[in-house]
């Protein structure tokens, strides 16, 4: 029995290296596999925006546009050269000769040039320019103030 103990020795040294292994593969299966009947517990919109706030993050959905303070910004700028493109108005009108100045003054209203047309009258007469107006073309690019419409209707070119 002696000559036989080395190879018995060997032999319950490989059979419980053998069980040791099978036990280690047994548990990695049990840790790398779920069970799939249990049923998963899902994780709402709620829970995903606290964790995420917790750590200094927010959470937006996949169709909901995300812009930076940058792109917000060249947006605002952009929608402002477009609101003052839109309200840039010209005025165009021309004054025949021997129009008188009451008429100038309904045509003006008429335009939005002038918000009452008696003190656009008043303001003429009093400047004593009634027969200083100039029958022409006038183009104006913004609307003017009572001051500089006076002068150019009056002043010859």
């Amino acid at each position: 029995m002696l000559r036989n103990r080395t190879y018995l020795f060997g032999l319950g040294t490989g059979l419980i290296a053998a069980a040791l292994v099978l036990q280690l593969v047994f548990e990695a299966e049990k840790v790398s596999f779920r069970d799939t009947d249990e049923p998963e517990t899902p994780i709402g919109i709620e829970q995903v925006q606290e964790a995420a706030a917790k750590l200094g993050y927010e959470v937006y959905k996949r169709d909901e546009p995300v812009y930076t303070s940058d792109e917000v910004e060249q947006r605002v700028q952009d929608a402002l050269k477009k609101e003052s493109a839109e309200k840039k108005q010209s005025y165009a009108f021309s004054i025949g000769p021997g129009t008188d100045v009451s008429s100038i003054a309904h045509m003006l209203v008429e335009m939005g040039l002038v918000g009452d047309w008696r003190l656009f009258v008043d303001e003429i007469e009093k400047r004593s320019l009634a027969d200083s107006v100039q029958a022409r073309y006038y183009i104006f690019e913004e609307k003017p103030d009572m001051k500089s419409l006076i002068a150019e209707l009056t002043s010859p070119r």
